[in-house]
């Protein structure tokens, strides 16, 4: 839901008689060039508009337990339209023991809280394998508590319980469908010791897809996907296909509803000369024709002065769900055509591919960090599965915080 930028700004513009309000924002201007084929919103003419972003951050003090934070971000790759990414209250219990209400980050990564703030962290933009569920942020509640164990390591939990509506992207055609998920639990840990963290989650949500067989395809030229049924059916009446076809038909359809699970595990390295992180997520799906979501990376840096250096490996390996099983081509050569737009609707709904990253950063200015960044992804060549298709993607940009 998208929300205008006013609608904050009456709110800060009242007399502030009860909380002084203060402000922070931030800034990534990013251009980049596609080397060979598009890629990632880019193509071989640089734009500056894909990962250029801006927000606004406000926060009132209430009272001493009781506070208030909201956030604005304006998005290039969403023509620079203004979004409520946060807006919560916050209940200090305890010293150790919060509660929020509201709208916030959902906490599926170690950088799930700054994700947008490119100063934050060293690269250009997170890996787009593994930083990849659109479900951003949720309306609820959550719990953060903070203790220490054995007076050596930190402890923080987090458990919350929401709900998210959104627009789902669906892989490359830019389709948006109307997804929300609902009964949505998360609980988080993270075990700090020294320079180290080791952080785990898990969620889960009841997932709501609104006609997703009525959404078209590239692999149906147009077409739905219940168009596609309706004429195989008629085209290959009495020849023992109906049967088969509403199985398949039923089994896409149960993504309208279905439960989805998300876990991830990460280990974090942030020493005052080395950096590194390994993290993984895991993503599957209670029915439905969606793939299992596998993905990981591992970064390493140096901090050399004001400048780091840096690489990062990432995978995406889904498993897909192969939805013309059910056809024996063997059997039945007649329905090669059938298998054939079935196994791209299983293409769609999933991603294979690596990224490896190199990347250089420049604190040039308090609070101002120069960056440039180049990206090697591979995926598979839809003529030749046994081969990759390898595309670069240079970006470089410059990320303020104020």
């Amino acid at each position: 839901m998208r929300y205008p930028p006013l609608l904050l700004s009456v709110a800060l513009l009242a007399p502030a008689s009860y909380a002084d309000i203060q402000f922070n924002g931030f800034l990534s201007v990013v251009g980049g060039v596609a080397t060979d084929e598009p890629i990632r919103g880019y193509e071989k003419d640089a734009t500056f508009k894909n990962d250029t972003l801006f927000g606004l951050q406000a926060s009132a003090d209430i009272s001493d337990k009781l506070s208030m934070t909201g956030q604005l971000v304006s998005r290039g790759e969403n023509d620079y339209a203004t979004d409520l990414s946060w807006g919560y209250i916050a209940y200090e219990v305890t010293s150790s023991f919060r509660v929020r209400m509201g709208r916030f980050r959902i906490p599926f990564y170690f950088s799930s809280d700054f994700l947008e703030v490119g100063y934050a962290y060293p690269g250009i933009a997170p890996s787009d394998e593994v930083y990849s569920v659109q479900f951003d942020n949720i309306e609820g509640i959550d719990l953060f508590y903070n203790t220490s164990l054995f007076d050596t390591v930190n402890l923080d939990v987090q458990a919350y319980y929401g709900s998210v509506s959104t627009d789902f992207v669906l892989g490359d055609t830019g389709q948006a469908i109307d997804t929300e998920t609902r009964n949505h639990v998360g609980l988080v840990t993270t075990f700090g010791l020294g320079d180290f963290a080791l952080r785990l989650s898990a969620h889960n949500a009841t997932l709501s897809v609104k006609n997703f067989l009525d959404i078209a395809i590239p692999a149906l030229k147009g077409a739905t996907m219940n168009e596609f049924f309706d004429e195989s059916i008629a085209a290959t009446q009495g020849q023992g296909f109906d049967d088969i076809v509403a199985g398949i038909r039923t089994e896409i359809s149960d993504i309208e509803e279905t439960r989805a699970t998300f876990v991830s595990a990460g280990l974090k390295y942030d020493g005052e000369y080395v950096f590194g992180v390994v993290e993984g997520t895991n993503l599957t799906y209670d029915k439905g024709p969606s793939a299992e979501q596998r993905r990981y990376l591992a970064t390493a840096g140096v901090n050399i002065g004001s400048a780091s250096i840096f690489t990062t490996f990432s995978r995406a390996d889904d498993v897909y769900v192969d939805l013309a099983k059910p056809i024996n081509l063997t059997l039945t050569p007649q329905f090669a055509e059938q298998a054939a737009v079935l196994d791209g609707i299983s293409e769609l709904l999933g991603v294979t591919s690596d990224t490896i990253t190199f990347g250089i950063r420049y604190d040039f200015e308090p609070g101002a960090a120069l960056k440039i960044q180049y990206d090697s992804v591979s995926t598979p060549d839809p003529a030749n599965p046994n081969d990759d298709i390898t595309n670069g993607l240079l970006r470089f940009g410059v990320d303020l915080v104020f």
